[in-house]
């Protein structure tokens, strides 16, 4: 190989580097940031104070805890306690649940995100709804698949490239409220519990 060429594919080497790196940084600052209004919270009216039930769906089944005499209580466990701290967490997790990225699709696409209803068929995802105390629905998540991000360390030495794969960062979320402007929130939302 001669001087010329090996100038040129040094040129060609590092062109392609820098457009691998253009292509990259742009695939993930898309992911990240979503559209316009990206960190805004998935259930902005949720009224926490109000819930006196929370109904959990899945294809296994179903359970529901609600408050009976001042105390939780998992009504398919014939009464047996729910760890209030546990149920505590959840709702104060969805009070700070911020959207991450917004995701276009249509309903057609829900079962590629784990977002079918559990009663349907197909890839369906874990229904939480929350009702008042006229047994009214507050607010409902579906949640569906988790995003995983991918390891950037491919060598097997400290990371999780070398298992082939990377880790959640992020869980496809369907909400629906009953807030002033109701609207159905399809996100990538941080946070996966």
């Amino acid at each position: 190989m001669n001087k010329k060429q090996l100038v040129t594919l040094l040129i060609v080497v590092i062109v392609m580097a820098i457009a691998g790196t253009v292509v990259r940084r742009a695939q993930v600052d898309s992911w990240n940031q979503g559209e316009a209004g990206s960190q805004e919270l998935v259930l902005p009216d949720f009224p926490a104070n109000d819930v006196v039930k929370v109904v959990i769906t899945d294809k296994e089944g179903t359970a529901t805890l609600t408050k009976k005499d001042g105390k939780w209580i998992v009504l398919e466990r014939h009464d047996y306690p729910a760890d209030y701290e546990k149920l505590g967490g959840l709702v104060h997790d969805l009070l700070e649940l911020r959207i991450t990225q917004v995701v276009k699709a249509g309903k057609s696409q829900y079962g590629r995100l784990d977002l079918l209803p559990p009663s349907e068929e197909g890839e369906t995802g874990t229904e939480l709804a929350f009702f008042d105390a006229s047994d009214k629905k507050i607010a409902s998540l579906l949640l569906g698949k988790e995003h995983q991000k991918k390891s950037e360390d491919d060598s097997g030495m400290g990371g999780m490239g070398g298992m082939g794969g990377g880790w959640p960062d992020g869980r496809f979320i369907l909400a629906e409220d009953n807030s002033s402007s109701p609207r159905t929130r399809l996100a990538k939302s941080a946070w996966w519990s």
